[in-house]
């Protein structure tokens, strides 16, 4: 069996080997508009590598604007609806019939005028048990479409109604699977079966790297958070897998065995569920936490705010249960700050314990514990901070990923 290609030389007689100039006709779908983020920055990437890439995502529904700040023109179909707040405000059914119109016409338009590549992105439906998502990749198949699908989690994070079968009739039905670490695609091949041929390792790239031209002490005063406190930040989406459960019982213990002085101060940032929100609320105040030592940041957090957020701390918290990849870590490495994370596969190539990070085990409340009073030791954070200082070159960026893309793009042509 051969190995999983990494993308880093081609085989021989590889499709680049022979076509290694064609500009590639691509529809980028993500169709829910689910990794807005990372979708924009690899069009913009393979744009500039001289491809025809369409943008097949409505506007982010969080941030209308996004795409086209980034310079790019969402074309989801007929309608972009995301835009308009009495859209947003109609909720989940509005976001269905805008995507039932949109596959409409992009089936017709397969029909006609079909893409070289579809590269796919996310399944929300199928996470809820339909294959209409499928139906439609297996449409634009028939027409001689190859279809790309980005791995971002092998199953959904959520419990919906799913079936694992159902995705790996997602993954049989690409042409070529693109994973972000070795270990995702290990665990592709193994559990679905799927011929290592069709799996290709090409890492996910920075974002919201931009590190504000303003001191940490002026982001702090913008946020509204002391200047002369250790600053500890969780950011992202709110989801049970990210164990900021078990940061808020940690962080209580911290706070009862911290000495007298100045309080540090943890910050959850970002949006989610109703209920996990209420849920983390209660057990904070169960806990007797207070806004003098914690900050619960409930909300969407702009793209424009994330580097505020991210420079204002002195450490950065991760302290996931479990993760395929994590967008989050990348764009906090930017920023050369210690980190605090769970020991877990995907983290291995960036986070080095005792060096940038403290590595925790997933779920060890007690080992969480001791690594937030580390971390409040003055030398052990120098250690760490210098430690930090390399962290941006550790990540690949989006130039480099857009060629291998490419690359991923040539060997599902040949």
């Amino acid at each position: 069996m051969n190995a999983i290609q990494t993308d880093a030389t081609a085989p021989p007689g590889s499709h680049e080997s022979s076509h290694p100039e064609r500009a590639l006709n691509v529809w980028m779908c993500d169709p829910w508009c689910r990794t807005p983020w990372y979708t924009a920055s690899l069009t913009g990437a393979l744009s500039l590598h001289g491809h025809a890439v369409r943008l097949v995502c409505p506007s982010y529904i969080h941030e209308p604007d996004y795409f086209r700040q980034q310079g790019l023109i969402p074309r989801p179909g007929i309608t972009d609806l995301a835009r308009f707040a009495a859209f947003r405000r109609l909720g989940p059914a509005a976001r269905l019939m805008e995507h039932m119109v949109n596959t409409t016409a992009l089936c017709l338009n397969a029909a006609i005028a079909p893409p070289h590549i579809l590269h796919h992105h996310q399944c929300v439906l199928l996470e809820r048990g339909w294959k209409t998502e499928l139906e439609f990749l297996g449409w634009c198949r028939a027409r001689g479409v190859k279809i790309v699908h980005t791995v971002h989690n092998l199953l959904p994070h959520s419990a919906k109604s799913f079936h694992p079968s159902a995705y790996s009739e997602l993954y049989r039905l690409a042409d070529a699977l693109i994973c972000h670490d070795d270990e995702s695609a290990r665990d592709l091949a193994i559990h679905f079966g799927i011929s290592r041929e069709r799996i290709h390792i090409v890492p996910h790239g920075p974002l919201f790297s931009d590190v504000p031209q303003c001191s940490q002490s002026n982001c702090r005063a913008i946020l509204g958070l002391p200047d002369n406190a250790r600053v500890f930040l969780a950011l992202g989406v709110l989801a049970p897998y990210k164990g900021l459960d078990i940061l808020l019982a940690a962080w209580a213990d911290l706070i009862r065995s911290a000495p007298p002085g100045i309080p540090p101060i943890l910050v959850i940032a970002g949006n989610g569920p109703a209920g996990e929100m209420q849920s983390l609320e209660q057990l904070a105040a169960r806990l007797g936490l207070t806004r003098q030592n914690l900050r619960l940041e409930f909300r969407y957090i702009p793209a424009s705010q994330i580097p505020l957020h991210q420079h204002a701390a002195d450490v950065l918290l991760y302290p996931y249960r479990s993760i395929t990849t994590s967008g989050a870590l990348l764009s906090g490495l930017n920023y050369r700050k210690p980190i605090i994370a769970s020991a877990l596969p995907p983290f291995r190539d960036y986070l080095f314990s005792g060096k940038n990070a403290l590595l925790v085990r997933p779920g060890d409340r007690g080992e969480l514990l001791e690594a937030l009073q580390t971390a409040m030791e003055p030398r052990c954070l120098a250690r760490l901070q210098a430690g930090s200082a390399g962290n941006p070159d550790l990540i690949a960026q989006w130039s480099e990923i857009a060629s291998r893309v490419a690359d991923v793009y040539r060997a599902a042509l040949a």
